[in-house]
């Protein structure tokens, strides 16, 4: 399977999918006008990536800001990593967030709340 690398711009973020290293980074701001434009190739690579039987994704979010629209985005990717998660798929999360920002963390544990996959916080220090 071919790798997903989707550079970033002033609005939306990096997305550098790797499935022979079974690891996912997206990193960046993500302001896009239209986020599911963004975001789609991903969904579908994804997909296809968890068709295959028991198949392992490391995921590190990086995220310097979201915009409502890629937070429904993300919300829709948990959905169906949830889904990949439940049926025998292992899938481990970790959110960067920046220093001292409580408020924002709380903000993203709230859009993982319905996720029974490991998924941990780290404070960003710059």
């Amino acid at each position: 399977m071919e790798n997903l690398m989707i550079a970033a711009t002033k609005y939306s973020p990096l997305i550098s999918f790797t499935p022979a290293e079974q690891y996912l980074r997206i990193e960046g701001e993500s302001w896009p006008e239209n986020a599911m434009e963004t975001y789609s190739p991903l969904i579908h690579k994804l997909k296809e990536y968890f068709s295959e039987p028991q198949q392992n994704l490391r995921i590190e979010l990086l995220f310097e800001g979201l915009n409502t629209s890629s937070q429904k985005m993300m919300l829709e990717i948990f959905s169906q990593l949830q889904e990949y998660h439940a049926v025998g798929h292992q899938i481990e999360l970790t959110w960067y967030y920046p220093q001292d920002d409580e408020e924002l963390k709380e903000a993203w544990e709230m859009l993982l709340e319905d996720v029974q996959f490991p998924y941990k916080f780290i404070e960003q220090t710059y």
